[in-house]
């Protein structure tokens, strides 16, 4: 996924780089909806804007995970954790980018901007971590699981000539 700390960019299989495409879109219509409701600019800036913002945390987010990658700390932080941390990083970095895009705002209004946006940007992605974490409740029991049904086979698999059955 593409979009914020929380989903850095990836590019090894051509499939998650779609996905990051697709995010990375999604949370901007998302952050945009946000920042032209709550006054921010007109449509076309907003957009602008929350383009701008995620793609450079969603750079920065690709540079931890690289990070955490090379130093093997990437699986040993809790995700409640990894969250509120990827969460209030999130914030402060797209507040200070809001602010260098707007500098005629209070910092305050980019600051709750920040939050607004952000809090609905990470439910969308919440939602779809806690999908990818916890299959059964769409239905899905994994890869790994046999399938509740089982095809039945139309010729039995151990054929007997018709000599042998008499």
């Amino acid at each position: 996924m593409l979009a914020d700390l929380l989903s850095p960019i990836y590019l090894d299989p051509p499939g998650l780089l779609f996905c990051s495409v697709i995010s990375l879109a999604i949370i901007v219509l998302i952050e945009a909806t946000v920042f032209r409701l709550l006054k921010w600019a007109s449509w076309k800036v907003a957009f602008l804007h929350g383009f701008i913002i995620n793609l450079v945390t969603s750079l920065i987010g690709s540079g931890i995970v690289f990070l955490l990658g090379t130093v093997g700390l990437g699986y040993s932080i809790p995700l409640p954790i990894l969250l509120i941390a990827t969460f209030l990083l999130t914030v402060v970095i797209e507040a200070i980018e809001l602010k260098g895009l707007r500098s005629t705002a209070p910092f305050s209004r980019v600051f709750l901007n920040s939050v607004v946006a952000n809090l609905f940007s990470y439910a969308f992605l919440g939602g779809f971590i806690y999908l990818a974490l916890f299959p059964p409740i769409v239905g899905y029991q994994g890869g790994n699981r046999r399938p509740h049904w089982s095809p039945t086979p139309v010729v039995s698999p151990i054929t007997t000539p018709p000599a042998a059955r008499n």
